[in-house]
């Protein structure tokens, strides 16, 4: 687990702990007795276990049926059946892959857990392809001509509004400024399609063209090349990047809030609009604090329903009591030996992989790989192999984290 997997799961671990609710106010809430719960998680088992064999899922293990989950997204993005079994799967908690013994209250809040985050997470989906359809309309009437529509009170609050934010303090007293501020509410206040995202349009003309609205007399911006994708570069901080785009994610969420009472507007389309035109979302949630508030894209949507743990490749009787953490300290040449071929040989995970998936015998990758990376001049046999096998599963794992989340890309195509 990577330091990032391993403060992510910290967050998380916290959320729910501050969440808890007792098994007695959580029953009462979903108005069922202990005993119905119970008897519905069976079902809830049993109608998994179904659909799998109705789709001819490979159930030799976990790994396997992750596999043939993803290659069925892919054939059949739009089954209904398949997104359920999709869903059920990757918010599983235990419930349907059970490690060690569970009581009957675990296995009770696990249901009602999975249950609830299964039926958002599919109700996410069909949000994120009816949304997707809006936006294609929303691009095709950006052109139509408006009707100036003023507003006066309005036209000052958002430029007072923007006024708060320090990137565009410069605009105070600025009158080129204040008015095509004033010009742009009412450019979109005359079309009832873009008023729909005025939040939206907004946040994108003042966040990317600011410097034509201060000294610009009379500026126009072009609405349709608002609803143009733009891709910062989000995975490195120069010095300035990082603050602009806090500025634009704090820009937006001061809107949405300034809008969220206002009729006309429509919050969740102005939200996809965000999430999805530019990556500042993508920004935040990987680079700052979580507020459920700033919108997500369907893949972050996904991440935040899956089980912390899910999916777990690596078992405890893999470990067997190994620390592989003191290994790396022990032995750094060879881990950082192992952790590159492991990288860089796709044909050796691929090997490893489909072992797993047959439930065949993996010793003979292991052994591969440790003869590969001359691991037996660095440590003893037993210790090289076991280190070998364990970031063999690692990788693995990691990579079929990867895969459940991104094969949901096939739904927003």
């Amino acid at each position: 687990m990577t330091p990032e997997e391993e403060l992510y799961l910290f967050q998380r671990i916290s959320q729910m702990a501050d969440k808890y609710i007792p098994t007695k106010k959580l029953l009462s809430t979903h108005g069922i007795t202990f005993h119905q719960a119970l008897s519905e998680a069976e079902k809830w088992r049993s109608n998994f276990y179904n659909l799998l064999d109705k789709y001819n899922i490979c159930r030799n293990n976990l790994f396997s049926i992750c596999i043939d989950v993803i290659e069925l997204i892919e054939k059949y993005p739009e089954n209904n059946d398949i997104q359920q079994i999709y869903c059920m799967l990757i918010t599983d908690t235990g419930l349907l892959f059970p490690r060690g013994k569970r009581g009957k209250e675990i296995t009770v809040r696990s249901y009602l857990r999975q249950k609830e985050n299964t039926e958002k997470l599919l109700q996410a989906i069909a949000d994120d392809k009816e949304l997707k359809n809006q936006l294609k309309t929303l691009r095709s009437k950006a052109k139509l001509k408006p009707e100036i529509v003023k507003s006066d009170d309005e036209e000052n609050a958002v430029y007072e509004m923007t006024l708060q934010h320090q990137q565009l303090k410069a605009g105070e007293g600025n009158t080129i400024y204040m008015d095509n501020v004033s010009a742009f509410v009412q450019q979109i206040n005359g079309n009832p399609y873009m008023r729909k995202v005025k939040p939206y349009l907004l946040f994108s003309v003042l966040f990317r063209k600011s410097g034509y609205l201060m000294k610009r007399t009379a500026y126009q911006a072009n609405i349709e090349n608002l609803f143009e994708c733009v891709n910062y570069s989000i995975e490195k901080d120069n010095g300035k990047n990082f603050s602009d785009y806090r500025f634009g994610v704090e820009l937006y969420e001061h809107l949405r809030r300034f809008y969220m009472e206002d009729k006309t507007v429509d919050i969740p389309l102005s939200d996809y609009c965000f999430a999805n035109i530019t990556n500042l979302s993508n920004w935040y949630y990987r680079f700052c604090e979580p507020n459920e508030e700033v919108p997500m894209t369907l893949l972050r949507k996904i991440s935040e329903f899956k089980a912390p743990m899910f999916p777990i490749i690596l078992t405890d009787e893999v470990y067997q009591g190994f620390d592989i953490d003191e290994f790396k300290m022990k032995y750094p040449v060879l881990a950082r030996k192992i952790q590159k071929e492991i990288h860089i040989d796709d044909k050796l995970i691929q090997d490893f992989s489909t072992a797993i998936y047959n439930n065949d015998d993996v010793s003979r990758n292991i052994v591969q790989l440790c003869e590969k990376v001359d691991a037996y001049k660095f440590s003893d046999k037993k210790t090289a192999y076991k280190a070998a096998e364990i970031l063999l599963y690692c990788e693995v794992e990691n990579r079929l984290t990867d895969e459940l989340i991104f094969v949901a890309e096939n739904w927003i195509k």
